[in-house]
């Protein structure tokens, strides 16, 4: 049995109160992809500096390294419950999950890289997202229930429905 995974791409032609709602999404999922990335590089940097596991050079624990899990409840689930992070609702949970899986894809490409797992150049560690940069995207999961209309709309959540080509 083979599992298929299918994408989809759209250029889509937002109003303007549907590109107000977009930008919401894509600012969370960035924050979201930023506050994961603070609380794992740091994890990361101390137990380089403690060195390999079989020639320590120095003396101390390995942190554990913080899984998905964990992020999405302490990033996504308690964040949207206080008062600074509420707006986090205004995003779909499946693109901000989705971002958690992202980053740990980016982090196992570069450690997989650096140990010759991975074929090709050898690739960075993620970087933070940047409010000023205007690449941006967000990637609907099947969980999320996007779908497209018979009238040739995309209904996306949170957002609406986005006429598109």
């Amino acid at each position: 049995m083979f599992g298929v995974q299918l994408r989809y791409q759209y250029r889509v032609y937002p109003t303007p109160g549907q590109a107000i709602s977009a930008r919401r999404v894509f600012g969370c999922k960035r924050v979201v992809w930023n506050d994961a990335l603070s609380r794992i590089k740091p994890v990361k940097a101390s137990n380089k500096l403690l060195g390999n596991p079989s020639r320590r050079t120095a003396e101390g624990p390995y942190l554990r390294v913080p899984k998905n899990p964990y992020l999405s409840k302490a990033l996504i689930t308690t964040a949207k419950k206080t008062g600074e992070r509420a707006w986090l609702s205004d995003a779909p949970v499946g693109v901000l999950q989705q971002a958690l899986r992202d980053l740990d894809k980016a982090w196992a490409a570069h450690e997989d890289s650096k140990t010759g797992k991975r074929k090709g150049p050898k690739v960075a560690p993620p970087r933070f997202k940047s409010k000023k940069d205007n690449r941006e995207s967000a990637r609907f999961t099947a969980s999320d229930r996007f779908k497209i209309l018979d009238d040739g709309k995309l209904r996306l959540p949170k957002v609406g429905d986005v006429r598109v080509k």
